[in-house]
């Protein structure tokens, strides 16, 4: 016979909920604040890792998003980083890699989508000024 306490969720799944409860949430506020970039943030399928520190997108449209990263952020910061990922999508940063120098063109893409970003009032701050 298993106990009430057996069925509920370990720490880890309680911090994975969060992050993926605040990526829901700011779509929702994308759609009401940037509807544009809501659009291309709704494309995206959500893949939960501690593999990477922070977050990142492949040319299939997948994010991949640090729980304990993503909850560390505030609400603004959590639309900016998936208006970020979402338009190396959309732009197809990620497709032209190709022959070039992987460091210097993510660099030069998120020179781009930063500035695209910022001139749409997406807010960079704390740990998102140390780059996505």
């Amino acid at each position: 016979m298993t106990g009430i306490l057996d069925e509920l969720p370990t720490e880890s799944e309680i911090v994975e909920g969060k992050a993926y409860d605040s990526i829901v949430t700011a779509r929702v506020w994308l759609q009401k604040e940037h509807p544009f970039f809501s659009w291309l943030t709704m494309a995206l399928n959500l893949i939960e890792t501690e593999k990477i520190p922070t977050a990142a997108v492949d040319n299939k449209g997948n994010l991949y998003y640090n729980p304990k990263f993503v909850t560390s952020l505030t609400r603004e910061q959590v639309k900016t980083l998936l208006a970020h990922e979402a338009l190396h999508v959309a732009l197809l940063h990620i497709q032209r890699d190709g022959e070039r120098d992987p460091m210097i063109s993510n660099i030069a893409a998120d020179i781009i989508v930063n500035n695209m970003l910022v001139n749409n009032g997406f807010e960079f701050s704390g740990l998102l000024r140390k780059g996505i």
